[in-house]
């Protein structure tokens, strides 16, 4: 699911046309395609899916204008803040003084309201792309054969519809709101810094290579743990599935205690992978 494509195909299911290449994650689904091609076949991307309701680029295009009017404005404070310590303080004159202070009002007030404009905009540019997403996962999951629903099993069908889809929503939310914002907060930085304080500002370039080799480096590692953690999610919502299946025959068995032990350990090997990862 966090792959940049989807890759499936619908109607034709017959394994004879395609054959699953199916893992624990969702970003590694997909279906090659061998001799006679299907009815219909897909590459869904999820630009797709960022345009495929009713005005959604205008509203994604908005939301990443007001979104970088509000950055625009958080930098403008400070370079305010020091035209009025270095320029307006030392003429002695409330009125400029009053005047640069209800600059720096005008400022902080247009960042708050485009702030909160740009962040209710990306909510619903998220929620009506996962809304979709799912659609189309469900959809998709109705015409899978009995052989690829035991290939994938339903756990793992079960977080697809659910967890992953919540997890594209986050990230897509948060592509629209840090995506845009700390990139301008960054070169604005910068150059704000430059027409300050060139010397602070050589120093902070010095730094960015490292900045980036950390990140590289954490990312690189999160990846891996992140897999771990979808698997072991899959065993724990199975577990849990048994449990509701098999209530029935538990009780009369009395292994109720056998499943709580069960269902415990799989809950803590989730939340020390979660924690490890996060």
């Amino acid at each position: 699911a966090y792959g940049s494509y989807i890759y499936y195909q619908s109607h034709k299911t017959d394994e004879q046309h395609a054959e699953p290449v199916v893992g624990r994650a969702a970003s590694e689904v997909r279906y090659e395609i061998f001799s006679e091609p299907p009815e219909i076949e897909y590459i869904v991307s999820f630009h797709l899916y960022l345009l495929s309701f009713r005005l959604g680029f205008s509203l994604l295009f908005l939301g990443v204008t007001i979104k970088f009017i509000g950055a625009l404005m958080d930098l403008f404070l400070p370079w305010v803040l020091s035209h009025i310590i270095d320029e307006v303080v030392p003429l002695n004159s409330m009125k400029l003084i009053a005047l640069w202070g209800g600059v720096m009002f005008l400022c902080a007030l247009t960042a708050l309201i485009t702030n909160i404009i740009a962040n209710r905009m990306a909510a619903k540019v998220a929620r009506n792309t996962t809304e979709r997403l799912r659609h189309e996962l469900f959809s998709k999951i109705l015409y899978l054969s009995s052989s690829q629903i035991d290939e994938m099993t339903l756990p793992s069908l079960e977080l697809r519809l659910t967890s992953d889809t919540y997890h594209v929503h986050r990230m897509i939310t948060m592509m629209q709101r840090m995506g845009i914002r700390a990139p301008i907060l960054l070169i604005g930085g910068i150059a704000i810094t430059l027409t300050l304080d060139p010397v602070l500002t050589a120093v902070l370039i010095c730094t960015l290579p490292f900045i980036s080799l950390l990140v590289l480096t954490v990312t690189r590692k999160g990846f891996p743990m992140y897999k771990q953690l979808q698997s072991k999610t899959d065993y724990m919502v199975r577990v849990v599935r048994e449990n509701i299946a098999g209530v029935r025959v538990i009780k009369a068995l009395s292994k109720t205690e056998h499943e709580k032990t069960r269902f415990h350990t799989a809950n803590q090997e989730v939340i020390k992978m979660e924690k490890k990862a996060g």
